[in-house]
């Protein structure tokens, strides 16, 4: 059962507290999790009714956010594993924590599969350095299975199709590839690429292509045509990005989001969320009407 509680900020800020330990882990980076109302006014944008999600957890990583509902919420989180990392799921309406996976391997980007009944997910082996694709039943009617048993450099997923994921393999460089899951055919599209990728709304996938330490970009990729589109330079160093409902680009940078629209000069600020308690924005994602956003503790 969680507890909220209101704090007299610039903005009033519901902190959702669950009761479990709260402990601090050197192995992972400290990241908080915050979730906001967000309304579209004319070309405006408006963030309020923040609410900080990470009270179980406080000073552990709760990071990689996905929405299955605006209510319902997975993360990646060491919240029951001071040494491990598990997916958790969020009950927002309910606020209630629950423990997904419960394995001695870790556990990554969860994400749901195109049948529902899955969440797919990053896992580092035993061994602590492969990094391998995993499914696991939402009713645990199984105890979950490996895809492409031949890869053990996976760093990140998206699906596009029922079989079809693009898969980031982490290497010299790190390489973006169509992976098919009947054939286990794997195709390299595109090389040095950032970690953040997402589809937007006519299919074309948008990622970060870095052409050296201090030129990104943000690009868009046909898959019906192979061909990769320039959109813009990303905020200098920041990678993680959201694609709102009308096309734009949402990406934050330090305590400020910024977003980009094609008639856009470039990014154009939105708003700065320090009084929110945040100072170091990284991942976003956005369902319907809320926003998640993690914040890296320095």
């Amino acid at each position: 059962m969680g507890l909220i509680m209101t704090t007299s900020l610039k903005i009033a800020i519901s902190i959702i507290i669950f009761l479990l330990p709260e402990f601090c882990s050197s192995q992972y980076p400290s990241t908080s999790l915050y979730l906001f109302d967000v309304d579209f006014e004319n070309d405006s944008l408006f963030l309020y009714n923040v609410q900080y999600l990470s009270g179980f957890n406080v000073n552990g990583y709760n990071n990689q956010p996905y929405f299955v509902t605006e209510n319902e919420l997975y993360i990646s989180s060491n919240a029951f594993d001071t040494s491990g990392m598990e997916i958790v799921f969020l009950n927002l309406s309910r606020k209630n924590v629950y423990r997904v996976t419960d394995t001695y391997e870790k556990e990554f980007s969860p994400t749901l599969s195109p049948s529902g009944k899955h969440i797919s997910c990053i896992r580092i082996e035993k061994n602590e350095r492969d990094q391998s694709l995993w499914l696991y039943p939402i009713d645990r009617s199984f105890a979950g299975h490996r895809l492409f048993p031949g890869l053990e450099n996976v760093g990140y997923h998206i699906w596009i199709a029922d079989d079809e994921l693009v898969l980031f393999l982490v290497g010299n460089p790190n390489q973006l590839v169509l992976a098919n899951i009947k054939t286990e055919e794997v195709t390299q599209f595109q090389t040095h690429i950032g970690r953040c990728f997402k589809l937007n709304g006519n299919g074309e996938l948008l990622f970060v292509h870095k052409l050296s330490p201090s030129a990104w970009y943000l690009k868009s990729y046909d898959f019906s045509t192979g061909t990769s589109t320039l959109i813009t330079s990303t905020l200098p160093g920041k990678e993680d990005f959201e694609i709102l409902p009308d096309g734009s680009i949402l990406m934050g940078s330090d305590s400020s989001l910024y977003r980009y629209k094609k008639n856009y000069s470039g990014w154009q600020w939105v708003d700065d969320l320090t009084d929110s308690g945040i100072s170091n924005i990284t991942r976003l994602t956005l369902s319907a009407g809320r926003l998640a956003v993690v914040n890296t503790d320095e």
